[in-house]
């Protein structure tokens, strides 16, 4: 083996190492930015006492910033089909481990089932994960519009 075809190499698995790590990485920056979304919106929210009307729309904005931010650190490549599976890691994250799913007990003893209060935070951090999906599709097809056509061969561009 040359040193040439060595270097080649090297730099081939570097490529491959650092595409590896966007798409770990994509996960990890979705669920940070989400967080960070919830305690910015929690803070938001609590200031104007909106209460869980607030935090219910909180979780479409949450959802919106967790895609697109994770969007962003895919290949322009794999940023649609990233972007519905960031969607769903999301929302199979928040339906496990985020929601408080059964009955609750209220300050005054009372029992309360909380399940539909926790279905619909789901559907609106659905809501705005698809919104989030959509504009991904659209920018991605709008950028492609923006590209320079191919030169034909014959032609000196």
């Amino acid at each position: 083996m040359t040193a040439e075809k060595i270097k080649r190499t090297v730099a081939g698995c570097f490529r491959l190492l650092l595409l590896i790590l966007r798409y770990v990485a994509a996960p990890l920056v979705s669920f940070v930015i989400s967080f960070a979304a919830v305690v910015a919106g929690g803070v938001f929210i609590g200031s104007l006492r909106l209460g869980q009307v607030g935090f219910t729309l909180l979780c479409g904005v949450v959802g919106f910033c967790g895609v697109i931010a994770g969007t962003r650190i895919l290949p322009p490549v794999s940023r649609r089909f990233g972007s519905i599976g960031l969607l769903f890691l999301g929302l199979i994250y928040f339906w496990n481990f985020v929601a408080d799913w059964g009955n609750q007990i209220t300050d005054e003893g009372k029992v309360i089932n909380i399940d539909k209060l926790w279905v619909m935070r789901t559907i609106f951090l659905a809501l705005g994960g698809a919104l989030a999906t959509v504009v991904v599709w659209k920018w991605s097809s709008w950028n492609k519009s923006l590209e320079p056509a191919a030169c034909p061969s014959s032609i000196d561009c």
